[in-house]
């Protein structure tokens, strides 16, 4: 049980985006926080990656400004590409999954 539990930190929490990545070489298994105070785009999202974790989710995920077919990403659950893809709206306290899909036999 948690004793003191500071409300500054619950306020930060609050504000974070859960990011975890699976089957990306280099990035396999990866996770990690963005911190948003108010809902944005999936494309700002993958810029605000970059400016606070050092993770390029753009040269990882785009091409040509899209995202790469190679890639399965859920929003809480459910597929990004039928929430608008780069245009989905991230809100603090969402969880994202960017997994590789893996073919073979």
């Amino acid at each position: 049980m948690i004793k003191d539990l500071n409300p500054e930190t619950c306020r930060e929490v609050l504000k974070l985006v859960k990011i975890k990545l699976f089957g990306i070489p280099g990035f396999h298994l990866n996770r990690f926080n963005i911190s948003i105070e108010n809902p944005v785009a999936f494309s700002e999202l993958i810029k605000l990656a970059f400016e606070q974790s050092s993770v390029d989710l753009g040269k990882i995920l785009l091409k040509d400004g899209k995202i790469e077919k190679k890639y399965f990403i859920l929003l809480n659950g459910k597929r990004i590409d039928e929430m608008g893809n780069l245009e989905a709206s991230i809100s603090p306290g969402d969880t994202l999954i960017i997994n590789r899909m893996l073919l073979g036999g």
